[in-house]
């Protein structure tokens, strides 16, 4: 299916899109030799989809708004300035923004570039619902029972509903994709929903409680001639958004004769309206009639349209659309279409004991199944995901690509293929649970629970599925984050170079806490400084929490420090400000969290890298726990109070002398002094240094020479942890976020075990 495809040599391409499917396009083109074109926003500067393509033209430049500069994929009228200027001869919408626009669609046609998609006129008459619905009736396409027409005012859609018997759905009928839909059980619910609508383009149709979705995909030449390339079932959705799409449909490989009659319904359509390109009827079927009805026509190419390519080796639905488009222009007979191998009807009718494969596609999105599917924006921290000949990948994301709130925050696509369903599932679970994609939440672990699951297995999910699928995150949710609490480990980051260590300021509670829950005592933890955190468990998980006094309860329960505890699933700890002395406590999880990928070497937050995002958690942060569970360990365990480390308020410090504890820089008095001196640590102090507060130094000389204008300048030189650098007249113990070398003198260093 994959022959020369007809010379293109005086062909340009553009993408009028973003993300995966940019690059989709982009790549077929590519192996076509088709030069091509992308477009961009400012967010999307360095997106794979801009590199890959020969050109790249920036949408609205001098829009600094990060917002509206987004918005810049919908501006039809800079997209065909680009075309253009560029001499573009080919324009692929992809999916979403403007593809099914028949405006934009029409604007590109009369400026004499082909638009790789169907006519205007049809994009504008299956995008509205009942103008579809007419011309699915005229070639006997069955249509779910429902008005006839648009509805009139709310007593017109009563009586219809009484006609057609509850529950119904009422729907806009410029809706799509799940949008303008509201289901009503009885009259009363009715006329209250119906004032949702503020148009007059509303129907009502009936309500199937148990149905599947089922949609064929087809390609026409324009001519009035078309075929199906099979269907694909996407009864997995949420809210009326397609999860997890495949093909075949589970329910019609069982149901042969069903089958067969859905794809020629869904040809006589296509033909009907002369249908060119690639496009997709969906149809709603009955799980316990079989009877399908005609939702509605997507006159574009399809977010699931690899699964469809997966189980009919060799075939490019893009590459078929690149061809049309060109045929139209060049050889108006089509005859090169024609002669395609893949675009012949026989290649596409398998009897389902005659298919040799499976495809199953799913959607990782970042966004939060715990919080009502939010949208998470964030930087993905670490991106890994495993290579077989069984998989294929749509993305466009990568170790350090940002996910904006500006757009769809689809991540990529997984589609697995195996020799039957069955196959393909295990693959699936198996890909899902090796995929790395760390940083903000993200579904993967919904859709492995989804495909774990017994109604999935069995192939029985209808559209309701999810409505009522339980699904909870082996993770916490972080209801205040306090005034810093960030992710450590120990030893911290060691890897020098002016990089800080970072890692916990109190190591000795850090680690404690770690045996407490039965971790390695440097695993990531947290460390909380001040002001403590709220936090909900949403699984049963072990925990510890050491360091400066707080107070501590679980579900308004007070608990006690440096115990090991349990916190129930959906229970509520509270640590509270820190009191008495000590300004810093600690929490320890069994298991740690190990979707916080190390950044050089280590987890620890440290000045904006590493850590949880590169800073300190914040109210809706979800993190992810490992085998934070315990059933072979005491559910309490507690460190002796003789082993408690104290936090007195005077404190004697064992130090080093040196190296520049001499004459040559501080008076012999001077350094008694310094040691003698009982100084006071500075309000502003931090991870960065202790800055002590007391008498000025006695000074052995009045510059720093060649090191600078102060006594304290020196040479650069290295600085160790814990060294006391004098900083102008202001000794500062060096800590975890210190600098490792710089022009200042060092009086000493403190022991390591005093750290």
């Amino acid at each position: 299916m994959t022959d020369p495809a007809p010379p293109y040599a005086s062909h340009k391409l553009l993408v009028a899109n973003r993300g995966e499917i940019a690059i989709r396009v982009l790549r077929t083109a590519r192996r076509l030799r088709i030069p091509t074109v992308a477009v961009y926003t400012r967010v999307d500067a360095t997106a794979p989809h801009v590199v890959l393509a020969d050109e790249a033209v920036a949408l609205r430049p001098d829009d600094d708004d990060p917002a509206s500069n987004a918005r810049g994929y919908l501006d039809a009228d800079a997209i065909l300035v680009i075309c253009k200027e560029r001499s573009v001869t080919l324009v692929h919408p992809g999916y979403g923004f403007l593809s099914e626009n028949e405006r934009f669609a029409q604007m590109v046609v009369d400026a004499g570039i082909i638009w790789l998609g169907p006519r205007p006129d049809t994009i504008e008459a299956m995008g509205l619902k009942h103008r579809a619905k007419e011309l699915a009736t005229e070639v006997d396409v069955p249509l779910v029972p429902g008005s006839k027409s648009l509805l009139r005012d709310v007593e017109d859609a009563v009586g219809s509903a009484d006609t057609i018997g509850y529950p119904v759905m009422l729907k806009s009928t410029a809706g799509g994709g799940g949008m303008g839909l509201v289901v009503c059980y009885n009259a009363d619910e009715l006329r209250a929903k119906f004032t949702l609508f503020h148009n007059d383009g509303v129907f009502i149709e009936k309500y199937f409680a148990a149905a599947r979705h089922v949609e064929v995909q087809v390609f026409g030449d324009g001519q009035g001639r078309a075929i199906h390339m099979g269907e694909r079932e996407c009864s997995v959705q949420r809210r009326h958004q397609k999860v997890i799409e495949e093909a075949p449909s589970p329910f019609m490989v069982r149901r042969p004769a069903i089958q067969q009659r859905m794809w020629d319904a869904a040809v006589r359509l296509a033909e009907h309206v002369k249908y060119e390109s690639a496009g997709t009827i969906e149809f709603l079927v009955d799980d316990a009639t079989g009877d399908f009805f005609f939702l509605e026509m997507n006159t574009r190419l399809q977010v699931e349209h690899p699964v469809t390519e997966q189980v009919n080796p060799g075939l490019d639905i893009v590459e078929l659309m690149i061809l049309q488009g060109v045929t139209r222009h060049d050889k108006p007979t089509g005859s090169v279409l024609l002669a395609h191998p893949a675009y012949e009807q026989s290649v596409y009718n398998v009897l389902p004991d005659k298919r040799k494969s499976h495809a199953i596609e799913v959607r990782v999105y970042c966004e939060n199944p715990a919080a009502q599917f939010k949208p998470s924006p964030g930087v993905l921290q670490q991106v890994e995901i495993p290579e077989y000949e069984w998989l294929r990948v749509e993305s466009w994301v990568e170790s350090g690509t940002t996910i904006t709130p500006y757009f769809d925050p689809l991540a990529c696509k997984l589609i697995v293929t195996g020799s039957d369903r069955s196959q393909a599932i295990t693959r699936l679970a198996q890909v899902l649970g090796e995929v790395k994609i760390y940083g903000p939440p993200n579904n993967l672990q919904y859709l492995r629970a989804i495909c774990e699951s017994e109604i999935f297995k069995a192939g029985s999910a209808t559209t309701t599925f999810l409505d009522t699928f339980m699904f909870t995150p082996k993770a916490f949710t972080v209801l205040t984050g306090g005034l810093e609490t960030t992710v450590q480990d120990y030893p911290g980051r060691r890897i020098g170079l002016g990089i800080p260590r970072s890692g916990p300021m109190d190591s000795l509670a850090f680690r404690f806490a770690n045996i407490l829950v039965g971790n390695d005592p440097g695993m990531e933890g947290l460390e909380l400084t001040l002001t403590g955190c709220r936090l909900m468990f949403h699984v049963p998980t072990v925990i510890a929490v050491t360091g400066a006094t707080v107070k501590l309860n679980v579900n308004g329960t007070s608990v006690p420090m440096w115990a090991r505890l349990v916190i129930p699933a959906g229970g509520k700890l509270v640590i509270g400000n820190a009191t008495g002395n000590g300004m810093r406590a600690y929490l320890a999880v069994k298991g740690g969290f190990p979707e916080i990928p190390k950044y050089l070497g280590s987890k620890s937050t440290s000045l904006g890298l590493g850590g949880y995002q590169g800073r300190a958690l914040a109210a809706g942060d979800q993190i992810a726990l490992g085998d934070c569970t315990s059933s072979d360990s005491p559910s309490t365990l507690t460190i002796p109070t003789a082993v408690v480390p104290s936090y007195p308020t005077d404190w004697a410090i064992d130090v080093l002398a040196g190296p520049h504890c001499d004459p040559t820089f501080v008076t012999p008095s001077g350094i008694s002094a310094f040691f003698a001196t009982k100084w006071t640590v500075s309000a502003a102090s931090n991870r960065m240094g202790v800055r002590l507060e007391g008498p000025r130094i006695e000074w052995a000389r009045e510059t720093g020479g060649e090191g600078g204008s102060h006594p304290s300048n020196i040479l650069d030189n290295g600085y160790a942890f814990g060294t006391v650098n004098v900083n102008g007249d202001t000794p500062v113990i060096l800590t975890n976020e210190g600098p490792d070398m710089g022009g200042y003198l060092c009086a000493c260093t403190v022991a390591s075990a005093d750290m």
